[in-house]
């Protein structure tokens, strides 16, 4: 009797292992057909994003979008091909959900700029958005705040904008028209004190999370001829270049260490950390590399989503560059104008100053 106890325990215990197995969520690809359609289904597990490119035609439809992890694989229902003319898409249909994938002159592009007779397939898809004044802070007409806050910089602080209050952080008795040695990371804004010359001993620390505002003292002087790195787990590194030291900042400790001299070897970080002369780190202005959910770009003053070196036009508007991507959204400036574009939406119009037309590259800061 002990024996076939210990037979259907091995029994449960396999067979449950077989169910964990089977449906933990993982990264998987599988290739399958719908009629016609070749699908190529991929999941990212640690971006928790499906990718999905359809091949039709000798043309690829390629579509991507966040979601969890779906156990039973082979996600696409159904697919549908929807022409006029030179325009052509397909309704991919995934949980009841339709996408659409299109192309224009055998150009990718968003359904949304497509003719009326491709839209009225899609309509249910369209939101209409009002491109109407909704409220006005100093020199800012705004149009939408997303449910976002906006920290844009004023040359002395920062105008302080979200759809609860309006208002002004000052941080400098002087204008400072130039604001390029300032960085966000996911809580705070790190501005340093542009009221001393050649060299900076301070920064502001703006703290979103709690509202506040406070100083973080150096033990050192900062050249203005610097640059940002990155930050990596909480931690921000920075090159001094005139005086030829990295530095690691710890806002959470209120500390900021050197790393990096003449004589010691700095540090890089690509997809691990490795040791760099400040000699290289000084004459190439690094980045620690950044990975995007959804890789937006700009491309002869365009906007595109780029999904396996398939291109789709997402705006008609001449772009000047990208201010901050979060996950499936893109912010973007357009003349003296921030739109921002996702899949849900389209494209939709924020904030307009009149300052962008001339400063655009200083920051504009986004926070959920």
């Amino acid at each position: 009797m002990k024996r076939l106890y210990m037979l259907i325990l091995i029994f449960i215990f396999v067979f449950v292992f077989y169910l964990f197995i089977l449906f933990i969520p993982k990264n998987h690809t599988v290739i399958y057909k719908i009629n016609d359609f070749e699908v190529n289904e991929t999941y990212f597990l640690e971006e928790k994003k499906y990718q999905i490119i359809i091949n039709y035609n000798n043309q690829k439809y390629p579509l991507i979008f966040s979601e969890k992890y779906n156990k039973s694989r082979k996600i696409v229902d159904s697919i549908k091909e929807v022409i006029h003319e030179d325009e052509k898409c397909l309704s991919v249909d995934i949980n009841e959900i339709i996408y659409p994938i299109c192309y224009k002159n055998n150009n990718l592009v968003d359904f949304r700029l497509l003719t009326k007779e491709i839209q009225q397939n899609y309509s249910d898809l369209i939101i209409d958005k009002s491109d109407s004044i909704i409220d006005t802070y100093q020199s800012t007409n705004i149009y939408n705040y997303n449910n976002k806050k906006y920290y844009i910089w004023n040359y002395r602080g920062y105008d302080y904008l979200n759809d609860k209050e309006n208002t002004s952080i000052k941080l400098l008795t002087e204008d400072n028209y130039y604001n390029l040695l300032s960085f966000k990371s996911n809580r705070y804004i790190l501005t340093p004190n542009y009221d001393k010359e050649y060299y900076f001993d301070s920064f502001f620390v703006i703290d979103n999370k709690k509202e506040e505002l406070y100083d973080l003292k150096l033990d050192t002087e900062i050249s203005y001829s610097s640059y940002y790195l990155g930050e990596i787990k909480n931690e921000i590194y920075l090159v001094d270049k005139k005086n030829y030291k990295e530095y690691k900042i710890n806002i959470n400790k209120n500390k900021i260490k050197v790393i990096g001299t003449k004589n010691i070897n700095g540090i890089i970080y690509t997809d691990k950390w490795e040791d760099i002369s400040l000699k290289k780190l000084v004459n190439n202005e690094y980045v620690f590399p950044k990975k995007e959910n959804y890789n937006y770009q700009i491309i002869d003053e365009k906007l595109y989503l780029n999904i396996e070196d398939n291109l789709t036009l997402l705006s008609n508007n001449k772009t000047k560059t990208i201010i901050y991507i979060n996950n499936d959204e893109v912010y973007y400036l357009v003349g003296d104008v921030l739109y921002l574009f996702n899949p849900t939406l389209g494209e939709v119009k924020l904030l307009e100053n009149n300052e962008w037309n001339f400063n655009y590259e200083n920051k504009i800061f986004i926070f959920d």
